[in-house]
């Protein structure tokens, strides 16, 4: 429990620090949505390169388990869609969105420190492997989606080439590319460049942070309060018991792997989605709301699985 707290406790202070920020006018809101860009368009691709590009993938692949958590990570991704769709009556870019908070885990703000603490390094593999290709997929899938309802209006192939031509110039998807070339290249920028690019990559997660704290006071919440609740069911409750059904009776693991990947498909929503949300301006105020409901309501989940699996 005082391991999760302690992880769990920086996210909170920093986005009360960007609560505060905007309440008192320090921070209003074109500065927010500046710094919005330069998470979307300058932190977050430069990290996912830092992280594609160093990352040394694990030399066994376990295909079930990783097929399992997928599956599981966007099935839930599916129903946050058909939600976002059918009882909400969201836009393209909305239900892209909803869908990524309903599957994207917190792994590495959370999920790495929780996991290490609790399994110990013999739990790096089976969480590697779902870390290696997490932020990858599920980005692509929300630009996929976002952006393929840029070309309504116009004639198809026009429509194709529009939506083809903006997630080809998306900065995550660039940052991606980027990184999975230099990783099977071999290639590794100079140190120099390497302490440059690790600096801008490390101020995602608190410029990401005070975004999402500031944006909680431009938005009455209270008329988002259901799709929160939604959000976070799914998060915490659908996507780890689906997973686990995956693991126990289609893809059956041992032991460790099972809580490693039921652990991490139960992890609070990630702050990337903030990201999206603010990129596309689409449901911000449910997504700020119910990522920083999932975190506190964690604190719970979290040490109830745990009490199961140590």
């Amino acid at each position: 429990m005082a391991t999760i707290f302690n992880v769990i406790f920086p996210v909170f202070a920093i986005a009360l620090a960007g609560y505060l920020l905007a309440r008192f006018g320090v921070l209003r809101p074109p500065d927010v949505t500046g710094l919005a860009a330069y998470v979307f368009n300058v932190a977050a691709p430069v990290l996912l390169f830092n992280s594609l590009a160093q990352l040394e993938f694990p030399a066994v692949i376990n295909w079930g388990y990783l097929l399992a958590y997928y599956l599981a990570a966007f099935t839930v991704f599916g129903v946050g869609l058909l939600v976002s769709r059918a009882r909400f009556g969201h836009s393209l870019p909305e239900q892209a969105v909803f869908g990524m908070a309903a599957a994207y885990s917190n792994t590495l703000l959370i999920g790495l420190p929780v996991v290490v603490a609790a399994f110990g390094e013999q739990a790096l593999l089976p969480l590697l492997l779902i870390i290696s290709p997490h932020a990858t997929l599920l980005s692509l899938t929300v630009v996929a989606i976002a952006e393929s309802g840029a070309g309504n209006g116009q004639h198809r192939w026009q429509a194709v080439k529009t939506t083809a031509r903006k997630m080809l110039l998306n900065p995550i998807i660039l940052g991606v590319a980027a990184g999975l070339l230099f990783n099977r290249l071999g290639l590794a920028l100079p140190n120099v460049l390497a302490r440059t690019t690790d600096l801008v990559g490390q101020s995602l997660l608190p410029c990401a942070l005070i975004m999402l704290g500031a944006s909680l006071t431009q938005y009455r919440l209270r008329e988002y309060t259901q799709q929160a609740w939604i959000l976070v069911s799914l998060k915490l409750l659908l996507q780890p018991l689906l997973l686990w059904a995956l693991l126990t009776y289609v893809f059956p693991v041992d032991r460790l792997w099972l809580a490693v990947g039921i652990l991490t498909a139960g992890l609070p929503i990630g702050i990337t989605v903030t990201t999206f949300a603010y990129k596309y301006q689409a449901g911000i105020p449910s997504v700020a709301a119910a990522t920083l409901l999932s975190t506190v309501l964690a604190l719970g989940t979290l040490t109830i699985m745990l009490y199961f699996f140590v």
